[in-house]
Formats: C-alpha cells, sequence, structure tokens
C-alpha cells in the first residue's frame, strides 16, 4: 500500500470514528480536500508506517572475557 492510499484509509477511518458517518463517506471527501491537508495526512502515514514496522534483528556485540 503506497503512501496516498494508506492516508486516505487513515482519514477514513478517523473522521468516521469522530463523526459516526460511514467510512465510505468519508472517502469521497478525500477528493475534496485541499493539497496541504492531503500532504499532512501523508506525512501522517509515513510517519506510522515507520512506527509499526518491526525493527530489524541487531547482532549482540562480541563480549570480551578476560
Amino acid at each position: 500500500m503506497n503512501s496516498e492510499d494508506l492516508a486516505k484509509e487513515i482519514y477514513c477511518i478517523y473522521n468516521s470514528l469522530r463523526s459516526g458517518a460511514a467510512k465510505e463517506i468519508h472517502a469521497d471527501v478525500w477528493q475534496y480536500l485541499n493539497p496541504y491537508e492531503k500532504q499532512v495526512w501523508e506525512d501522517t502515514a509515513k510517519e506510522l508506517k515507520i512506527l509499526l514496522t518491526p525493527a530489524k534483528a541487531r547482532k549482540a556485540a562480541p563480549t570480551t572475557e578476560e
């Protein structure tokens, strides 16, 4: 899923929960948002994607025993 699709999905779910209206209504509203609002939602989606992506396992540093 690209950032714009994810942003639209997050926007629809968020506003649906706030208003109680169906998610599909907000999907229609998405096309009328100004570019600045869309960019904010896309940036939010990118940040959430980073936060929710599991980190790669790192190797433990070798220990030196004397």
